[in-house]
């Protein structure tokens, strides 16, 4: 008698709610259990097959046998487990039977999501891939507006190495100027110390005219003083000739002579005599020597600038004239007095130019 083998009705949910379908199947002297479907779960539904040993066959080749068994019953129990029920009481569980199909029924899950996910990202990429593509177009042109300023600045880079080239030669030249300057500088600086010597010497020689001045400048005022001492006795003795020769008019002294020319050589009739010169330019008026004119001894002649021009006492050959100042008379209207004092010697008084 054929094996009857009884599929029982649902068994509780299993896992994500799904249950299976389970029908008897016979081939040929082969008595199949085949899952044909699951009910009650959440999409995505697991496979469908044939049971099998390890778990759910698709191939009926691969599906369990179970003619000659005593199989009574077949059912899902909890957490996938399948339950075989025989014909002598036993059950025989095999636990998490389904785990594997409905693992799989989950991860097509998780990949449809994951799918769903990749779509959209898909989608967005697209969508930058446009916008990509609009960006590339102008980034293309950016770069050929780049590459024409490329050209440009390949342009300018050559000129610019051109000038630095120019400027190489130029640095060279000034390299030689600058050489030729720095001996200019150190003949400059050799001609400088010489300078500075000369110029220390010279401060000293200025330091010695300094001296010099200061003691020229004491020699200046004791010569100033002397001047005003002798310009002084000169007063004093302008008043005695003044008074001697008011003397010597009142008692008939010293007739008057004049003298109208430029030049006079006095003689022996000039002895105790005025001579009043009244030439406009210069007059020289000369004493001869005793081997010319027999002078008396004490011979005393009064001259007189009664002109413009200045009047200068000339000494003859081997004549000496004694004056504490110049031999020329002092300005117009001037007195002058010569006294013969030894043989050839004579002395001048009177308002005479200061030596």
């Amino acid at each position: 008698m054929a094996e009857q083998i009884e599929v029982l009705g649902k068994g509780p949910r299993g896992p994500k709610g799904w249950t299976p379908v389970l029908l008897p199947v016979t081939d040929g002297a082969r008595k199949l259990v085949r899952v044909s479907d699951w009910t009650g779960g959440q999409e995505p539904k697991p496979a469908a097959g044939y049971l099998g040993a390890a778990g759910l066959v698709e191939d009926i080749a691969d599906a369990t046998d179970f003619a000659g068994r005593g199989l009574v019953s077949v059912e899902q129990g909890n957490d996938a487990d399948l339950i075989y029920t025989y014909t002598d009481g036993t059950t025989e569980t095999i636990p998490a039977y389904f785990a594997d199909v409905l693992a799989k029924a989950q991860e097509v899950d998780t990949n449809t999501l994951a799918v769903s996910q990749m779509l959209g990202m898909v989608e967005t990429k697209r969508e930058e891939v446009a916008q990509n593509t609009v960006t590339v177009s102008d980034a293309r042109q950016d770069v050929e507006n780049r590459q024409g300023l490329i050209s440009l600045d390949t342009l300018a880079v050559s000129q610019m190495l051109s000038m630095v080239e120019t400027k190489r030669q130029e640095v060279a030249q000034n390299t030689v100027t600058v050489s030729d300057a720095r001996q200019d500088m150190e003949d400059r600086q050799s001609l400088v110390s010489q300078d500075t010597i000369a110029v220390s010497q010279m401060l000293s020689m200025v330091e010695t005219k300094r001296d010099q001045v200061a003691q020229n400048t004491v020699t200046v005022s004791n010569a100033r003083q002397d001047v005003e001492t002798r310009q002084t006795q000169i007063g004093q003795t302008k008043v005695l000739i003044d008074a001697a020769l008011a003397a010597a008019l009142a008692a008939g002294w010293f007739p008057i002579i004049t003298e109208t020319t430029a030049a006079r050589v006095l003689a022996l009739t000039d002895a105790g005599r005025e001579i009043r010169c009244t030439f406009a330019g210069a007059v020289s008026i000369t004493v001869p020597p005793a081997s010319s004119v027999a002078w008396a001894d004490h011979t005393e002649i009064v001259l007189v600038q009664a002109g413009a021009g200045q009047v200068t006492i000339v000494p003859g050959a081997g004549v000496t004239i004694n004056s504490s100042e110049t031999l020329k008379s002092a300005k117009q209207y001037a007195y002058l007095g010569l006294k013969r004092v030894a043989a050839n010697v004579w002395d001048l008084t009177g308002e005479r130019q200061i030596a």
